[in-house]
């Protein structure tokens, strides 16, 4: 279970060779930059949750108990961490949230997959595998988005890197709700985006799609990214309000993870394999591609982030011993936030 759990939270989961730190840099003191990590404890054997802040580092779950982290968000200085903690009652890992280390209730029977917070209201995105649908909660009221099962075959799971569900991101922008996921049309997975709970179809539906990740501008200007299965490759793509733009990442092997839109730039972090066989975390902005890892150990992009300018992106690289390094990658300079003696996984940063 715990070898499973390490697997997922790898897989839930971008740039040029950087000279590496031991602290990071310029930030700026009005500036709280946020990283969310799963690390891992050699003397218990268990995933932990841990926050690092402005190079100060918190766990929020105790190296007792095994939990894994998600996602996060920060609204006016309030953390909200999406993770899931194992409950050796019930033998099964339970999905929790944590805003500023407290324990909050979620539903359970849902597999949550976001979470977004506006103003006051507080939304969670997760897929129902009871009633088999996509579930969206606005302060503990429930709303169903998709009407039909969103199942895929086993097999075709297999062939995608890590796991899948068709509930991926919620975001809001003042009185519109945006719900990116997918559904099935009786025969593969349709990836779509609902706006106020009315869909609008990215692929046609003729393969299977895998929606990755949400933006919406300030304009309401809707970006999405997906990988396309064409029957022989699954082809990363990129959409624009629906259409889809043709000058996007041509690399087969790329797997797009998180985007994020500043202005006329567009940013996209995820991974590809290179010759020799190993993943490399790389980020893409306006058609120009750079390498986060080196390229001599496996890395893993989580996510991107922009604020004022500058460009924040948050991965794990494997280094000689075999451990999985936490890193902070802002506008070409990478820290290290792990000592790399054992694994830890950066799940994603973010800029307050």
């Amino acid at each position: 279970m715990k070898n499973i759990v390490r697997i997922l939270s790898l897989c839930l989961f971008v740039f040029l060779n950087s000279c590496s730190k031991d602290s990071a840099t310029d930030i700026n003191e009005t500036t709280n930059v946020y990283v969310l990590n799963t690390g891992y404890d050699t003397t218990t054997n268990n995933n932990y949750i841990q926050l690092w802040k402005n190079e100060e580092s918190v766990n929020i779950t105790d190296k007792s108990e095994e939990a894994s982290a998600q996602r996060l968000y920060v609204s006016n200085s309030d953390v909200y961490i999406l993770g899931t903690r194992y409950n050796p009652v019930k033998n099964k890992n339970e999905y929790k949230i944590w805003k500023n280390g407290a324990e909050l209730i979620v539903p359970e029977n849902v597999e949550f997959t976001d979470i977004f917070v506006s103003g006051a209201d507080t939304y969670l995105l997760g897929y129902d595998y009871v009633k088999e649908n996509i579930v969206l909660y606005k302060n503990g009221e429930v709303t169903y988005i998709t009407l039909s099962a969103s199942k895929y075959e086993e097999e075709t799971k297999a062939k995608m890197f890590g796991r899948y569900s068709p509930a991926v991101r919620v975001r809001v922008l003042g009185k519109d709700v945006y719900v990116l996921g997918s559904e099935s049309n009786g025969t593969s997975g349709v990836a779509k985006i609902w706006k106020n709970g009315e869909p609008i179809s990215l692929t046609d539906g003729n393969f299977n799609a895998y929606p990755a990740d949400l933006f919406v501008t300030t304009n309401n200007d809707t970006y999405a990214i997906a990988r396309e299965y064409d029957g022989t490759n699954y082809i990363p793509k990129l959409w624009k309000n629906g259409r889809r733009v043709e000058k996007f990442i041509a690399d087969v092997n790329f797997v797009p993870v998180s985007i994020f839109v500043d202005g006329e730039d567009v940013y996209v972090t995820g991974h590809t394999k290179i010759a020799n066989n190993v993943y490399v975390a790389q980020l893409w902005k306006n058609g120009q591609t750079t390498d986060l890892g080196q390229g001599v150990f496996y890395s893993y992009a989580s996510n991107v982030f922009v604020k004022d300018g500058k460009v924040y992106v948050s991965f794990q690289e494997r280094n000689s011993e075999r451990n999985y390094i936490s890193k902070l990658w802002i506008d070409g300079v990478v820290t290290n936030l792990s000592s790399g003696k054992e694994d830890f996984y950066a799940q994603g940063v973010f800029v307050e």
